[in-house]
């Protein structure tokens, strides 16, 4: 009974990562001899990321996983493809892709011809969500909409450094070892606050 009380109080954090040139790099044709050819993508060829696995291990282990997502503009296809090629093991309403994003978004005409984009946040958005992406917290406001840390991005957004296909053991343990310190901290704060919250009940 206290368990079920003092549920929707706690502030379950949601982790989403990017897709490409997070955890891949994807580009037409045999670019290099360790690229897996992706199914139903006529001549698409994906690398993962050495350490993309763990990191989706790392983030399931700490928050569980029904709390990690992949989010992206890929397409459906392409990003259900991906996961079930790589073994990442993601559930069906783990994956956020391009049709998501543009079912929340609403368009308006501007003036000479313009439009003006306004995006709904989906129903699991919360400022204490967290998003790791290579694109700058600057350029991707679609996704930190849909998410709900549009006022929040300064401390929940991680920019991480592009991948392109390339294996170099050591930039990986660091580029993992980034990742994890930066889920390890938000995982700190996330239980003070849990904390707070039960003692105020």
């Amino acid at each position: 009974m206290l368990r079920r009380t003092l549920f929707p109080l706690l502030n379950i954090m949601k982790v989403f990562f990017d897709v490409d040139e997070t955890l891949v790099h994807t580009e037409r044709g045999a670019y290099c001899s360790h690229a897996k050819e992706l199914p139903n993508c006529l001549d698409y060829f994906t690398v993962e990321r050495p350490c993309a696995k763990r990191l989706i291990s790392f983030a399931r282990e700490n928050f569980g996983a029904e709390n990690v997502f992949l989010l992206s503009i890929g397409t459906k296809d392409y990003i259900s493809g991906l996961n079930e090629m790589l073994g990442w093991k993601f559930d069906p309403e783990n994956i956020f892709a391009r049709e998501d994003l543009e079912k929340h978004t609403r368009v308006f005409p501007t003036e000479y011809g313009g439009q003006h984009h306004e995006v709904d946040p989906h129903i699991y958005a919360s400022t204490s969500n967290v998003l790791i992406d290579n694109l700058p917290c600057r350029d991707n406001s679609v996704k930190i909409n849909f998410i709900g840390i549009h006022s929040t991005c300064d401390t929940n957004y991680l920019t991480v450094r592009d991948y392109y296909g390339l294996v170099d053991e050591g930039c990986d343990e660091e580029f993992f070892n980034y990742v994890k310190d930066f889920l390890k901290f938000k995982k700190g704060v996330e239980s003070k606050i849990n904390l707070r919250l039960h003692h105020k009940s």
